[in-house]
Order: structure tokens, then sequence, then C-alpha cells
């Protein structure tokens, strides 16, 4: 489990034993701000992914963008693109593509998002959904999200143990896929992306990882497939 994984966890677990959703999707509101709005340095989101829509925003968010009050209430899906860098938008595509196929794991990405000063900040976010329907039809989602800076993920190194635990599902595969030496295209068919997404993985991976080129981050792919022990099998 990710680092964000087991904070997302725990504050999950913290909601779930002291927050009552329905199935009309109501909770109370200010109980739920008293128990996520301490999150040292993370950002959190409330989403309804049923609307694809924010609900609600912690002080360290709108410390981020700049709003004095948490006026996102009622916003639909624009300002989310208002917000995320034109570059990421992928992000986007797999938030609704996860909670449309009712995922219940993490959702773990890399994107862009702008702050008061309109500087674009590369942030690491996880999402995991905390309430659905009886009819398994996902409501609502938390995310936790935390600028780069802020956040220093541990130098990959041969540990087995956690060298490469930071690493999201997907940017695990671009890199198995970098270190079996696919092309673009190939990389793009077989995980189902656009080209332009595969290289957006790509250059952020680089920045991630601390490298200076695609060729810099295959050493961590061929590691990976030892680690997962498919190096033979995995195109």
């Amino acid at each position: 489990m990710t680092y964000l994984e087991q904070i997302l966890e725990s504050l999950n677990h913290k909601i779930l034993k002291n927050l009552s959703f329905n199935e009309n999707g109501d909770f109370d509101e200010n109980k739920f701000h008293s128990l996520v709005n301490d999150a040292t340095d993370l950002m959190v989101t409330l989403h309804d992914v049923e609307h694809f829509r924010p609900i609600y925003i912690n002080d360290k968010a709108k410390e981020f963008y700049g709003f004095e009050n948490n006026w996102l209430k009622g916003w639909d899906y624009l300002y989310y693109i208002k917000t995320v860098h034109p570059s990421t938008l992928y992000a986007l595509v797999e938030s609704v593509k996860f909670f449309s196929d009712r995922n219940i794991g993490h959702l773990n990405l890399t994107y862009k998002l702008k702050n008061y000063r309109g500087e674009w900040k590369i942030v690491y976010g996880c999402t995991k959904t905390i309430f659905q329907h009886l009819n398994g039809k996902h409501k609502f989602a938390l995310s936790i999200t935390i600028e780069q800076e802020k956040l220093r993920p541990p130098k990959p190194n041969k540990s087995r143990e956690n060298g490469l635990s930071f690493l999201s599902q997907r940017e695990r595969e671009i890199l198995k896929c970098l270190a079996l030496d696919l092309s673009t295209k190939e990389m793009a068919e077989k995980l189902n992306l656009s080209d332009h997404t595969i290289s957006t993985y790509r250059k952020n991976l680089i920045q991630k990882m601390g490298v200076k080129s695609s060729l810099g981050l295959v050493k961590y792919g061929l590691m990976i497939l030892e680690e997962d022990g498919d190096s033979q099998n995995w195109v």
C-alpha cells in the first residue's frame, strides 16, 4: 500500500466510524468537515461521482486555490476542467472510467493543478469511494491530494520492500513497457490509452523519479518486471 493510500484508508476509517450516510446521499456536513479538515498539508475533496461534481473541499484546498469560502458546492464537471492542466486531463478520463466501472480500490494519479497565483503545480492524488448505493452505484468518493514539492517520495532503490511503493499501478505499467522497449504507439495499444497520455505519463515519471530521460526510467521498469516475476510473459 502506498503512502497516500495508507493516509486515505485511515481517513476513510475515521469518517465511516463517526459519520453516517443514507441512501439519498445525505450526511452531516459540519461533522464531515471536523473529521477531515485537520489533514496536514493534504487537500481533501469530497466528490459526488454520481453527478460528477465536487461538493466539499477542506481549508488546505481553499488555501491552494485562493477561495475564501467553500463555494464549490453545486459546481459541475466544469470545475475539474478549469483547474486541471490540459496536458493532464487524462486524469479526469481515468477517474470517470474508474467509477463508471464501479471499482472499489484506490485510484492513484499524478497531474497538474492551478493554484491561486496561476501557477501549475504537479500533485499526487489518491481517491476511493466511501459510500455507494445499495445497487452498487457509487455516490461519494474521497480524494486526498498533495503538491509534489511537499511530498518527497523515497528515491527508488533495490529494496524489494518499499523502493517503488509510491508508484501507482498505471505508472508501474508504463515503466514495464519502457523496460520492454515498446514504442509509444505499442504502449498506447497495450494499455488502451492515447499516444498523448502515454507521453504525459512518461514526462511526469521522469520528474517524479528524478532521472533525465526515458532511458533513466528503464532500470526501474526492469526492477518492476523482476519484482512481479513476469519479465518473459508480460507483453
